[in-house]
């Protein structure tokens, strides 16, 4: 799968200093850091969970998800830009 951050991803991680990304599939665009550590404990210890680097940002994601692109046809850049997570 070939990846390339937008402008806008770019920004966010520069700007919240992170080098993490986490998805996740819910309601909201955006979660609490409180929910986004809940998560961030359960998804690590998912053996699904695969890791892709990109522009020296890792984005974690479980298997599920690049079904659901598939199916929807949407590419991993989009969906990063609907749902990013702290972490």
């Amino acid at each position: 799968m070939k990846i390339e951050l937008s402008e806008k991803l770019k920004e966010y991680c520069n700007q919240k200093s992170k080098h993490k990304i986490l998805l996740y599939m819910g309601q909201s665009p955006c979660c609490t850091i409180g929910e986004a550590k809940y998560y961030a404990k359960f998804i690590l210890k998912s053996p699904h969970l695969k890791e892709v680097n990109i522009d020296g940002i890792s984005v974690y994601y479980e298997a599920y998800i690049e079904k659901y692109l598939e199916d929807c046809q949407l590419d991993l850049v989009k969906f990063l830009n609907m749902i990013i997570v702290d972490y």
